[in-house]
């Protein structure tokens, strides 16, 4: 293990059944990087604040690889390609690149479960508020 991000590391975003031209495969995926350095995460956590061109050219990079593809072949991950993007594909890659935020900073998932990075223990919940008499 090193002290820094490994830019091959990725994870596979299933998209589903295969929608390219022609169905050149049985189901379409991307690739997303999985292991950020501490200016990488910088990058990805400025997303909120910007509009859909720069977002789509700041995600870019953050995708390793995908086999989808137009009537020419497979398409160029490139800003122009995510900005095209219908809403659930581009929602797909989000999250995945979601999880890898939460990962990568050591936040809780969404469920409250341990995540693979943490220990086999159970996530602690809030104590309850307790109630104490009045007189």
């Amino acid at each position: 293990m090193s002290r820094f991000a490994d830019p091959r590391a990725t994870r596979t975003v299933e998209l589903g059944a295969c929608e390219c031209p022609g169905t050149p495969h049985s189901g379409d995926w991307c690739k997303v990087r999985s292991d950020l350095s501490g200016s990488e995460l910088a990058t990805l956590l400025k997303l909120d604040g910007m509009d859909e061109a720069t977002a789509s050219e700041t995600i870019a990079p953050f995708i390793a690889e995908w086999n989808l593809s137009d009537a020419d072949g497979v398409v160029a991950i490139d800003a122009d390609a995510l900005f095209a993007l219908k809403g659930p594909t581009l929602h797909a890659i989000g999250e995945a690149l979601g999880e890898t935020l939460r990962e990568n900073l050591g936040l809780p998932n969404p469920s409250g479960a341990p995540s693979r990075a943490s220990s086999r223990g159970s996530a602690s919940r809030a104590p309850k508020a307790t109630r104490t008499p009045t007189t």
